[in-house]
């Protein structure tokens, strides 16, 4: 079953509960295993900046103030950014704002 964020969020729910782990608050998850929730939390988040990171397209702005395609990531993955220091420069000037997540306080 999908989360029921009203802004349409599309994971799984986190066990019985109605949200996904990203949504869940400290009250919802402290009746659950809490290794358990980070782990899910943990990828979630992961998935949801791989997402991010995929998603950029970077432009370039030329002499007559034309903008072009510069680069774009198409997918992601740790060989592929060793050695690519187009791919790192490029993801060193990306900001990626973190919208709609809850970040628990409980840590164990």
């Amino acid at each position: 079953m999908a989360c029921k964020l009203p802004s349409g969020c599309k994971n799984d729910v986190f066990k019985e509960l109605d949200y996904c782990a990203l949504h869940c608050s400290d009250e919802e998850v402290e009746g659950n295993d809490i290794d358990d929730y980070l782990e899910g939390f943990s990828n979630l988040f992961m998935k949801y900046l791989f997402e991010n990171i995929v998603s950029n397209k970077f432009y370039k702005v030329g002499k007559d103030r034309k903008v072009t395609p510069d680069y774009e990531i198409k997918c992601f993955n740790y060989s592929e950014l060793m050695g690519n220091n187009s791919l790192i420069e490029k993801l060193g000037t990306m900001d990626i704002v973190i919208k709609n997540i809850r970040f628990t306080k409980k840590t164990s």
